[in-house]
């Protein structure tokens, strides 16, 4: 199977907290499974809609401080009722802050 991603992924665990900016007072809190230069995919326990535009803020391991990200969802895929893991797109990211988390992980 070819391997279509554009940026390599990274393993790595984050708090992520995502907006709906539309109902910016409605938030998902949890975590990141990985990440590239391209976007990040993240586990979530409810159903989320597909192709839906998020608010994105990534905490930086170490207290290093957020990423503030804009990300639209591209794929939805659920093995479980409680387990959904799903593929967000960046759309506006700050590319020197995520190079140089990305940098900073083996």
């Amino acid at each position: 199977m070819e391997d279509r991603r554009r940026f390599p992924r990274k393993a790595l665990g984050l708090k992520v907290i995502c907006r709906d900016p539309a109902e910016p007072e409605h938030a998902w809190t949890t975590k990141s499974i990985d990440i590239s230069q391209g976007g990040i995919r993240l586990r979530f326990t409810k159903p989320i809609e597909s192709q839906k535009e998020l608010n994105i803020t990534i905490r930086k391991p170490f207290w290093e401080g957020n990423i503030e990200a804009r990300g639209e969802i591209a794929w939805v895929h659920s093995n479980m009722p409680d387990d959904i893991r799903v593929g967000i797109r960046f759309t506006d990211a700050p590319w020197t802050q995520l190079c140089s988390l990305l940098n900073s992980i083996a």
